[in-house]
């Protein structure tokens, strides 16, 4: 699985423009897949196969989450719940360059786990400060995510951006000899 870190910056990158109601909604529809680890690490309930990462979960999230937009009189609710729609789907995609857990991300249509042959992102793996590994794959992941997110940012702060994702991957590199 990719990092919480990676999951909202990618919800960034979706709602970003859109408003803060939108972009804090959008963050958190990239990281609502993950709710099966927070009923594990959270209660010890183990949701096997993951069907929170799946495009069923995603779409049925999203339905409500227009219900709701919807209900409180949003002006733009279908914008906005298509918006969180496609935060969600970064999350499976991301998880998905990851290579490592297969998903059965075409559920309810199949119950097939699919993942990645190719490890392109690396797995940020249980969350625990005094782990290396997990400080240098945040590293890593932050040096490949956030290129793209500043890939439309203004000068100055494009700059200032590659250069911190540049050290943010030979860090984590580094720390892997």
């Amino acid at each position: 699985m990719s990092s919480f870190v990676a999951h909202a910056l990618a919800g960034y990158g979706v709602g970003r423009g859109q408003g803060r109601a939108v972009l804090v909604a959008c963050a958190v529809f990239a990281l609502l897949p993950d709710m099966d680890y927070a009923l594990l690490w959270g209660a010890g309930v183990e949701i096997e196969p993951r069907l929170t990462h799946s495009i069923g979960f995603v779409t049925l999230a999203a339905g409500l989450a227009a219900l709701v937009f919807r209900a409180v009189q949003w002006s733009s609710w279908r914008h906005a719940a298509v918006l969180c729609w496609l935060a969600g789907l970064s999350h499976l995609v991301m998880d998905w360059l990851v290579g490592v857990h297969a998903n059965p991300l075409l559920y309810p249509i199949t119950m097939q786990t699919f993942a990645s042959p190719v490890g392109i992102l690396p797995s940020a793996g249980h969350p625990d400060p005094f782990n290396p590994y997990f400080w240098r794959n945040l590293a890593i992941e932050l040096g490949i995510v956030l290129p793209l997110l500043l890939w439309r940012s203004k000068g100055a702060i494009r700059l200032a951006g590659i250069a911190i994702c540049t050290v943010s991957l030979a860090a984590g590199l580094s720390l892997t000899r």
